[in-house]
């Protein structure tokens, strides 16, 4: 049983505890973007909008789970956590682009929803500063599906594409090995995939079971 299935004094603690993390996550959010706005030097200036973006994508995911039992469905998160993206890049870098999304119903517990989302951060980074630089069509689309056995989560640009014989788990400039050591962490994989007509697919697979049924409110703070 969960603390959320608990006596009321301690649904309450609990609620209260939430809320006291997420005010705390939008503390840390507002001063990093204040420091932001004090920084001149270009790569200072990209490496703290890196660290703002990171604090942002785990406060969203924290407020979404706040008042759902420690859970989110996963569509509801993805285009918040997209939305908080494009909002950052084009209040603090002037950079511009698209949203597509295409999403299967599906629910995620708060921990593995909180990695998810650090990994669509760090994707949408690589996008932002390797792809769109370098195309006409400043479109990402996000799309999730579920394929047999496992859930694919597909990030689409449409920019030059990756360097061949490139490992992503070996490659530091993109920051990859991060993401390919939080995929392994979730029981999955990640991929990068050259796409039809140019660009890149970059995939990250999870096995099914990470999905939860709609009503398993679980306590995951």
């Amino acid at each position: 049983m969960s603390l959320t299935d608990g006596p009321p004094r301690a649904q309450d603690a609990l609620r209260r505890t939430r809320h006291q993390i997420r005010n705390e996550l939008q503390l840390l959010t507002s001063l990093h973007a204040l420091h932001i706005r004090r920084v001149d030097d270009p790569r200072a200036r990209h490496e703290l909008i890196r660290c703002y973006r990171r604090v942002g994508v785990v406060g969203v995911v924290h407020q979404l789970t706040a008042d759902s039992g420690g859970t989110v469905s996963a569509d509801r998160c993805l285009q918040t956590v997209a939305e908080f993206l494009e909002a950052s890049a084009r209040t603090m870098q002037g950079t511009c682009f698209e949203l597509k999304f295409s999403f299967e119903p599906m629910r995620w517990k708060h921990h593995h929803a909180t990695r998810i989302a650090l990994i669509v951060d760090e994707l949408f980074t690589n996008a932002i500063d390797h792809a769109l630089p370098h195309t006409t069509r400043a479109e990402f689309e996000l799309e999730l599906v579920q394929i047999d056995e496992r859930t694919c989560l597909r990030l689409r640009d449409w920019g030059p594409g990756w360097p061949k014989g490139m490992v992503p788990a070996t490659n530091d400039s993109l920051g990859l090995p991060m993401v390919c050591a939080v995929a392994q962490q979730l029981g999955g994989s990640f991929e990068l995939v050259l796409a039809p007509g140019g660009g890149t697919d970059a995939r990250l697979w999870l096995p099914s079971n990470l999905a939860i049924e709609p009503d398993d409110e679980l306590d995951e703070v």
